[in-house]
């Protein structure tokens, strides 16, 4: 199946590029959550109107991906877009890869830790280029955290169109019919997403910048993200 294929190539992340173990959880470490938990959906919000000679179907005014990343070393991450989706095989293209640096080993006592800037993806799909240049990049970290969320400035391009939109981002990525899937303590089975969040289910049909993410998931109408700016901490609604 196509949905499959772009999990495999998400996820591919972890299997080729994966150089060391977890670190000490007590040392509260900069890191992302890893690929294999199904990766981040991204909101981006759109800074100001469509460029001029662009169109919002070039640079959508809210738009969502999905993005997986894995903490390779102590500092340096790894990761990748469903929009640029990296092969299921063969060599791992440098253009589809983004890469950054965490400026600190540990979280700060605000539970951050940022990085300035990852390396652009850039490549031409659907006949069109397409390209992301991530900077300002702050995960939400520290033990309670495990930079399951995240904040971002992200200049997107399609063809001739660029834009700069404000990034947020949640992991793991779940899709949901009602806030019930959402739930991290729903029984038998957990959404997964840590209790400290306030979210809840966004469908499409009312939201529809959520669409990207829920054609990738593909199995429901809607995503689970957070209710509120970053960092959207409070307790679950069911």
């Amino acid at each position: 199946m196509e949905t499959t294929r772009k999990v495999a190539a998400v996820m591919a992340v972890t299997g080729a590029l994966m150089l060391s173990g977890c670190p000490s959880a007590e040392l509260a470490p900069c890191q992302t959550l890893p690929s294999v938990q199904g990766g981040y959906v991204v909101k981006l919000v759109r800074q100001g109107p469509a460029p001029a000679g662009c169109t919002d179907a070039e640079t959508p005014a809210e738009f969502s991906d999905v993005w997986a990343f894995d903490t390779v070393t102590d500092r340096n991450i790894v990761g990748s877009s469903v929009a640029l989706p990296l092969p299921d095989t063969g060599p791992i293209p440098q253009n589809r890869l983004f890469q950054g640096q965490f400026t600190q080993e540990r979280s700060d006592a605000n539970n951050s830790c940022t990085i300035p800037a990852l390396s652009t993806i850039s490549d031409t799909v659907g006949g069109a280029v397409l390209s992301y240049k991530v900077t300002d990049m702050t995960f939400l970290s520290g033990a309670a955290y495990q930079g399951a969320e995240f904040k971002a400035v992200v200049v997107f391009t399609r063809g001739t169109c660029a834009a700069t939109y404000d990034a947020l981002a949640l992991s793991p990525a779940v899709a949901c019919q009602t806030n019930h899937d959402c739930d991290p303590f729903k029984t038998p089975f957990s959404s997964g997403i840590f209790s400290v969040f306030d979210q809840g289910c966004h469908l499409a049909a009312n939201e529809p910048w959520t669409a990207g993410a829920v054609a990738f998931l593909g199995n429901a109408p809607g995503v689970c993200f957070l209710n509120q700016a970053y960092p959207s901490l409070g307790k679950f609604t069911p």
